[in-house]
Formats: C-alpha cells, sequence, structure tokens
C-alpha cells in the first residue's frame, strides 16, 4: 500500500513538473491607431525591441507572436505623436486576453502593459 502512495506521489508530482514547463503562445497586439507609432516590446529571447509603424487606418493591426513559458515577462508598449492618433495595445496568451490598454489622443505619451505569465491554467 505504501509503494502504490509513493508511485501516486511521484505520478502527481511529474505531472505538476509538466504543466510548469508547457510553453503559452503569446502575442503582442497593436491597433486602431492613425500614425507612425514606435512599438517597444519583449521578444522571445527577453530582448528589448523597438519597431517604427506606420498606421494608416484604425483597420491596421500589428503582431509579434513567440511561445513563452510559465513565469515570463511580457511587455509592450507605444508611442505616438500625432494628436489624432490613438493605440490599443493588448497581450493575448493562447488566444485570450491578458491585458489590454487603449490612448486615445494622448501625444507624446508611453502606453505600457507588461505583467508575468501565470503558472495557473484559467
Amino acid at each position: 500500500m505504501k509503494q502504490i502512495g509513493l508511485f501516486l506521489f511521484a505520478v502527481l508530482l511529474f505531472s505538476a513538473c509538466n504543466k510548469e514547463d508547457e510553453t503559452v503562445v503569446v502575442q503582442y497586439k497593436a491597433s486602431n491607431g492613425y500614425s507612425n507609432t514606435q512599438i517597444k516590446y519583449r521578444d522571445a529571447d527577453g530582448v528589448l525591441v523597438s519597431e517604427n509603424v506606420n498606421f494608416v487606418g484604425g483597420e491596421d493591426i500589428w503582431t509579434y507572436s513567440f511561445d513563452g513559458k510559465k513565469g515570463d515577462i511580457v511587455f509592450v508598449s507605444a508611442r505616438y505623436y500625432d494628436s489624432n492618433s490613438s493605440i490599443t495595445l493588448q497581450i493575448l496568451l493562447d488566444g485570450k486576453i491578458f491585458k489590454e490598454a487603449t490612448s486615445i489622443n494622448e501625444t507624446d505619451e508611453i502606453l505600457t502593459i507588461s505583467g508575468t505569465i501565470p503558472y495557473y491554467n484559467e
């Protein structure tokens, strides 16, 4: 009986460790922009990357995706200079919105969202 208990404990421990090692599809998304926008984000290797994206209309969408691990830090920010512009940022985890923020007509302000990929399943 004691051996069965130890076996079950080992199986549960192994399955818990496997869940922590599972990857999560991370997607950064920027939309609703109307001008040249500087986007900074943390990439798959943890490096801060900066891109200039010229949004022509509200239907333009910028995305960046990678496989992350639970506990990884995720970060994306945007800055625009046209007073008639706006931006919506999202961080999606496995296709579900994890963080979201919008800036409208706030020139020269930096909109930032970030977090840590949670260990629990929602």
